[in-house]
């Protein structure tokens, strides 16, 4: 029997009718009620404690047997005896660590959310692996290098001394990269056009028919070649230029191909490139810019590396809003959230529990997810793994504590959504996890210094990339973990507190019949 949320007996119906000599349940029910309200004014947190005494019905001292009496009257007149179990005052005696939080009911909410996911195994595991998954499709499709880019050859090129042909040497370089596919069967600048423009190719090279003659002379004299001689000496280049990055692919491979054809052409045929037929070496005509070793990161970094630490942490930060969202709604639509109210749980201890138990999901995902990207994908990290799995789980904290917030101010799963994505793009956007911040305008940087994800994506780039965290120079290691510490503290508290808020206020969805105050106006078993 329980009335406002307060535990009022707890046995078998006839043991209770028994127990406390009524004829029916009602009448048990409501002997009980009447004493609940007149002890709720001495102490509304603890459960029902009756000593039923005719003198004394809400004080006394418990007897040896553990079991109190009262002098009443059943429906009949006949006066009897009505005795409290043991078991019931030992309840009663449990009182909450703090008011309004207890840790045995914070205990048996996280058990209930976890058997609940239990029972749905199917979906728990997805939610295991959709972080991972996502890593999976990210790492397969985003950073790699372009292969098999078609580049129709237009080859006119007639040859030195009859055997000397220099364009096939060029074009041999450029198959050597690793990246284009040259298609030498097509006879003019016109049909080369055509399939670009039908989008069988991304670009033509055309040799001239006196490309390797007047490249020998170009060689041979330098300073008083003509500009017909250097123009038919010449690699003649169009491309479709609508795809950035597949256009910096096939410009990269030329530009190394071309240094690959000097060296070989030097190699081969030095004497002839020689004014007085004399060998050169082929490094003196090698670039003069030479990049040393870099101080951090790769000699040719990858795009992934970039990217991944952005993603980790837009993905934990994401996965967080939308699954702690949809749960907590998916909850109260249930029915769940007004039978734990009325069990007598508090608020407080509700969004405890759910955070507690989405901390343990959130955990297990991010585990998944490192390993994938490390050691599956063997994304370049130089620092501390422990602090990276540290770091995406206080950022994955921050996301769900503005889940719940979602939660506590949205009604149905549709209008959670919606927010969460209208928020989750911006910020993706705006963090510097697709495009460095130095690409924005100064303005809009200082909008993406407060984002959430912001500094917490440039710390774990610089963990990965440089095994220190250091986001801006002007500023010391320590003060900028500070910083950052103090960022996501203050993201993740002050969506907690507008949970709260929100969760307790009149206008919240959360609230329900089950809040109404029982005293005097109702009753039910």
């Amino acid at each position: 029997m329980m009335r406002g949320g307060q535990l009022l007996a707890e046995d078998a119906p006839g043991h209770l009718m028994q127990t406390y000599n009524m004829d029916t349940l009602e009448a048990v029910f409501l002997r009980l009620s009447e004493y609940s309200d007149s002890c709720l004014d001495s102490d509304q947190d603890t459960r029902l404690s009756i000593q039923m005494n005719s003198e004394t019905p809400c004080t006394g001292s418990l007897e040896a047997s553990g079991a109190a009496a009262e002098h009443t009257e059943d429906r009949s007149g006949n006066t009897a005896d009505v005795v409290v179990p043991a078991r019931d005052q030992r309840r009663a005696k449990k009182k909450p660590c703090i008011r309004g939080f207890s840790c045995a009911n914070i205990m048996a909410m996280v058990w209930k959310n976890l058997v609940t996911r239990k029972r749905k195994i199917l979906f728990l595991l997805f939610e295991f692996m959709l972080p991972s998954l996502e890593i999976i499709l990210f790492c397969l499709a985003i950073g790699r290098a372009p292969t098999g880019l078609n580049v129709d050859v237009v080859d006119e090129d007639k040859g030195f001394l009859g055997s000397i042909y220099l364009s096939k040497v060029f074009c041999d370089c450029v198959s050597t990269q690793g990246h284009i596919v040259l298609n030498k069967g097509v006879n003019s600048t016109s049909k080369a056009l055509e399939n670009v423009q039908a989008g069988r190719s991304w670009g033509y090279l055309h040799f001239t028919e006196a490309f390797s003659a007047d490249f020998v002379t170009r060689s041979q004299e330098p300073y008083s070649a003509s500009n017909a001689t250097i123009t038919n000496a010449s690699v003649h280049i169009r491309l479709d230029m609508s795809n950035q990055q597949i256009d910096l692919v096939i410009q990269e491979d030329i530009a190394a191909a071309y240094q690959c054809f000097i060296e070989r052409l030097l190699a081969e045929y030095g004497p002839f490139l020689h004014p007085n037929n004399e060998s050169i070496n082929p490094f003196a005509v090698s670039s003069p810019i030479e990049i040393g070793t870099p101080i951090y990161g790769e000699l040719h970094p990858r795009f992934t590396d970039f990217v991944a630490p952005g993603i980790i942490i837009a993905v934990a930060f994401g996965m967080s809003i939308g699954l702690t969202a949809l749960s907590v709604i998916i909850e109260r639509k249930q029915g769940l959230l007004d039978r734990t109210r009325a069990a007598g749980v508090s608020y407080l201890e509700i969004l405890t529990a759910l955070a507690l138990t989405q901390l343990c999901v959130l955990m297990v995902q991010i585990v998944l997810m490192l390993i994938i990207a490390v050691e599956g994908f063997e994304v370049k990290t130089k620092g501390s793994v422990a602090l990276l799995f540290v770091l995406v789980i206080l950022q994955g904290m921050v996301g769900m504590s503005y889940g719940l917030l979602l939660s506590a101010v949205c009604e149905d799963e549709m209008s959670a959504i919606v927010v969460a994505m209208g928020s989750i793009f911006p910020t993706l956007l705006l963090s510097g996890i697709l495009w460095p911040l130095e690409g924005m305008p100064v303005w809009l940087r200082y909008i993406s210094y407060c984002l959430p994800n912001t500094y917490a994506a440039l710390a774990l780039r610089d963990i990965m990339g440089k095994g220190r965290y250091c986001v801006d120079h002007k500023w010391s290691k320590q003060r900028d973990i500070f910083r950052l510490n103090q960022l996501i503290s203050r993201w993740g508290s002050g969506w907690q507190i507008m949970t709260c808020v929100a969760s307790t206020s009149e206008a919240s969805v959360w609230k329900s019949d089950i809040d109404v105050d029982f005293s005097g106006r109702r009753d039910g078993l």
